[in-house]
């Protein structure tokens, strides 16, 4: 039989032990300061294979160390969710908070309250990931209570601004809420 025939390495490519093949170096994880004998897609279908063989214990492991570690799992969950959502990162984020001196884009306020209501919130365009700019939370749920509709938002200015002066001039003849019942 003899000796398996040496392989023949090109600049700028690595062997997969797992699939046999010659890829691009890139497609490679770096490990001490080399490169993964398996290449990242061989390295994930391991991956896959062993958690849906192990699924208990990898829950248990993971359910573990998120009790243990809850900043660090509340940044990766972060991290994750926007990549996957809205496809940027929180330094995204950041610089677009930044950007708009933390600001909300359409009323030009700080964010006021505590949790979701004193942070700016992501706009982007339903069904994309297309982020147009970070909106407070009044103006955030606005727009989606709207449905995102220019008319309806129209609709409503105009619907104000025909009230405008309705406390000013009918004060006399109007009941006051309170006394009305709504408190």
């Amino acid at each position: 039989m003899g000796r398996p025939p040496i392989p023949t390495y090109t600049v700028g490519m690595h062997h997969c032990i797992k699939c046999g093949k010659d890829k691009p170096v890139a497609d490679f994880h770096p490990r001490n300061g080399k490169l993964s004998s398996p290449c990242k897609n061989c390295h994930r279908a391991k991956a896959r294979e062993y958690i849906k063989n192990n699924r208990e214990r990898k829950n248990t492991s993971t359910m573990a160390w998120r009790r243990s570690n809850p900043e660090a799992a509340r940044a990766i969950y972060r991290r994750t969710y926007m990549k996957i959502h809205y496809g940027m990162t929180p330094e995204d984020y950041e610089r677009m908070c930044k950007k708009q001196k933390g600001l909300c884009a359409s009323c030009h306020e700080v964010p006021a309250g505590k949790g979701p209501n004193g942070k700016l919130h992501i706009d982007h365009i339903h069904g994309t990931k297309i982020v147009r700019e970070l909106l407070c939370y009044g103006c955030n749920i606005s727009l989606g209570f709207l449905r995102e509709s220019l008319a309806k938002i129209d609709a409503l200015a105009v619907y104000l601004r025909g009230h405008q002066n309705l406390a000013k001039t009918a004060n006399s003849n109007l009941i006051p809420f309170s006394k009305v019942g709504g408190g």
